[in-house]
């Protein structure tokens, strides 16, 4: 995916949301094999709503931007279990949603 389509809100990507959730599963598909090694392996941890309830674990899960879109929101990575693809949008920072660490 382009970094100009990377930075565009709503869903986009064709197989982007799959090699994100999934940490090295090969496939096979008419004699040709290919395998999702994003090395990320993201879990579908569900999010942790404003009034402090757990909602949508094992379904879909959203990751926090490093980028704030405002001062009260910031940018999210929204994956689901029944799409192929990514969402970008903008959400109250007041949400629990799910992080990845890197180390330098």
């Amino acid at each position: 995916m382009s970094e100009a389509q990377q930075d565009t809100s709503s869903w986009r990507g064709t197989d982007e949301g799959n090699k994100l959730k999934e940490l090295a599963k090969c496939y096979t598909d008419g004699g040709q094999t290919s395998c999702a090694t994003s090395g990320f392996g993201a879990v579908l941890a569900g999010y942790r709503g404003i009034a402090g309830g757990f909602y949508s674990r094992g379904t879909h899960t959203y990751l926090w931007s490093s980028s704030q879109s405002s001062t009260t929101n910031a940018w999210r990575r929204f994956l689901h279990s029944g799409y192929s693809t990514v969402y970008r949008d903008s959400d109250s920072k007041a949400y629990g949603f799910s992080l990845r660490c890197l180390q330098d």
